[in-house]
């Protein structure tokens, strides 16, 4: 899941879990999509990192949770070194 997109499923992680009467368990999935599930279905032997199990949680409760394994803040990227293609050629193919 992309950071940018996390803001809004952890919104709707709010509503959809407000409506449940118990525990949930929240999941970072192989896509990396944030999920929830009842707490005694065990899903790491699948692959997915445990991030908590709550009741009735508030959106600063799971963004902290979240935080422990996801980072919320964009990383800045580095801009990489370009080579021109034919100078990339140039090495490859004698002249």
């Amino acid at each position: 899941m992309a950071a940018q997109a996390l803001p809004e499923r952890i919104d709707a992680l709010v509503r959809e879990l407000a409506q449940v009467h118990g525990y949930r368990t929240l999941w970072i999935d192989l896509h990396g999509n944030l999920v929830h599930a009842e707490p005694d279905e065990e899903h790491e032997g699948r692959g997915y990192v445990y991030v908590a199990t709550l009741m009735r949680p508030d959106v600063d409760t799971i963004r902290e949770a979240v935080a422990r394994h996801v980072s919320l803040a964009p990383t800045p990227c580095a801009p990489s070194p370009w080579v021109a293609p034919e100078a990339a050629l140039a090495t490859l193919v004698p002249a």
